[in-house]
């Protein structure tokens, strides 16, 4: 049984720096006008902010809902850990 590091992206870490710590990272949810991505997961550090240079407004943000937790969390206890 091992300990488990659950964290958001609010962290900066990249998914690949995630790994390579063994830390579990939860995406946080970015908006473009209408299109919406997971921080990490549909969307890289470099094109967001290739999107942010060509954007007509700023983005939004919002963070990982207690759901995203929740699954989270039950991953790592079925799989033996806490």
């Amino acid at each position: 049984m091992a300990v488990k590091l659950i964290i958001d992206a609010g962290s900066d870490l990249t998914m690949a720096q995630a790994q390579e710590l063994d830390v579990i990272l939860i995406p946080m949810t970015v908006r473009f006008g209408d299109k919406e991505y997971r921080s990490g997961v549909d969307i890289s550090n470099e094109e967001f902010y290739n999107k942010l240079a060509s954007a007509g407004e700023l983005p939004t943000t919002s963070q990982p809902t207690p759901f995203d937790y929740e699954e989270v969390y039950h991953h790592v206890v079925d799989a033996g850990d806490e």
